[in-house]
């Protein structure tokens, strides 16, 4: 019964963010007169407005792990009837990744200090000590050197310290990695599929936890061979009181990402969302 009535919710969203459509074409000829980014601007302003509303409806009746399922989907591209408007979009949990901020908390440093050596065993970096040092002296907000040369900001001066926001300043962090060591293993790392960059601390879901971010954290000792519900206790438990990995519940905060696409007058746009499920709304836009 909860499964059907997470679906049906699903389905309403999926009606209701259809018609999108509707309210993009209702104002495209004020939308279509504007040009540049006025005119992109008005378009995301409908669509995020719509999105925003649409699944602040869908989650009210996800109340457990189970009927997250349904929420996280990918549509395919809806076209107007005239074809000159195409739309879809995309839901997926941030909460399987690890939040890299967390690495400048005291409380949670060592975790993920051993989590950045395992991957730097993992993929054979030569000095993921250097690297950790490099991201602890670009998220802390002084430009005091934990070592000669990792703080970035005193020798490219468009570099500002603080908490990461997205990838683009952390690519910038691996590429200045790379031009001090000329070490490519470091671009060999799927970081996008491991990471993200988190302005609270968001739960991290242990049911969807990917095998490899399992097995660098140490809860498991070969990939793939993490259960949630079998830890009980030891160093497991510790890493996972320490870091908020546990079992959905719709009083933690969670989060997850949504990319929509679409193609209005010949014009191609993405945007990328964060979505907060307790919230149940837009909390970050990156572009």
């Amino acid at each position: 019964m909860k499964k059907s009535v997470a679906l049906l919710s699903v389905l309403i969203f999926l009606a209701g963010i259809s018609a999108v459509l509707l309210s993009l074409f209702t104002e495209s000829e004020k939308i279509l007169s504007q040009s540049g980014v006025f005119g992109e601007i008005s378009e995301n302003s409908v669509i995020l407005s719509r999105f925003e509303k649409e699944f602040s409806s869908a989650v009210q009746d996800i109340n457990g792990s189970e009927d997250l399922d349904n929420l996280f989907v990918t549509t395919p591209l809806i076209a107007s009837k005239n074809g000159d408007f195409l739309f879809g979009f995309e839901i997926y949990p941030l909460s399987d990744k690890i939040n890299l901020n967390m690495i400048i908390e005291e409380d949670k440093r060592g975790y993920l200090i051993r989590y950045l050596d395992k991957i730097g065993e993992f993929f054979e970096i030569k000095d993921i000590r250097f690297f950790t040092e490099l991201l602890l002296d670009s998220i802390d907000e002084d430009t005091q050197e934990r070592s000669f040369s990792t703080e970035i900001a005193l020798y490219e001066r468009n570099f500002v310290n603080g908490r990461l926001s997205g990838f683009r300043r952390f690519d910038k962090i691996v590429d200045y990695y790379f031009k001090s060591t000329d070490d490519a293993a470091i671009y060999s790392v799927p970081w996008r599929e491991l990471i993200y960059f988190g302005s609270e601390e968001y739960m991290i879901d242990c049911e969807r936890l990917k095998p490899l971010n399992a097995y660098f954290l140490g809860l498991s000792d070969q990939i793939g061979n993490f259960v949630c519900d079998e830890v009980r206790k030891g160093a497991a438990r510790k890493i996972m009181s320490a870091l908020n990995i546990k079992r959905y519940s719709k009083n933690e905060l969670y989060l997850c990402g949504a990319d929509i696409f679409y193609d209005l007058a010949e014009r191609q746009s993405r945007l990328s969302l964060r979505m907060e499920l307790k919230k149940k709304r837009i909390v970050a836009i990156e572009r």
